[in-house]
């Protein structure tokens, strides 16, 4: 390995214990160093790499984002709208019946 690997693997360790202590202590945020971690083990090492792929820590607390074909995010949208729509028809005619109440008293 050439210097610069060495400099990977070692600040991909570094942020590694730091996401390690993220885990534990809720106020040091864990995802950014284990994003850290695999981009220098990445450039260090394949078998850094595969080996952090495989641990537990990174399984569980690297977030992946789904993913929806463009159907359904519409469909999805139509329906946040239509929901809104509801509660906000809701609210007017709660109010109206509280404005009503309130002018027959």
């Amino acid at each position: 390995m050439t210097i610069k690997r060495y400099l990977y693997a070692g600040l991909g360790l570094l942020f590694l214990g730091l996401g390690g202590i993220g885990v534990i202590i809720p106020i040091i945020p864990t995802t950014p160093f284990l994003l850290l971690t695999s981009f220098f083990f990445l450039r260090s090492s394949e078998r850094l790499n595969t080996w952090f792929e495989g641990t537990r820590m990174y399984k569980r607390f690297i977030a992946r984002i789904e993913t929806v074909s463009v159907e359904e995010a519409r469909a999805r949208g139509k329906a946040r709208v239509a929901e809104a729509k509801r509660d906000q028809a809701a609210s007017a005619a709660s109010a109206a019946e509280g404005l009503a109440l309130a002018t027959e008293e």
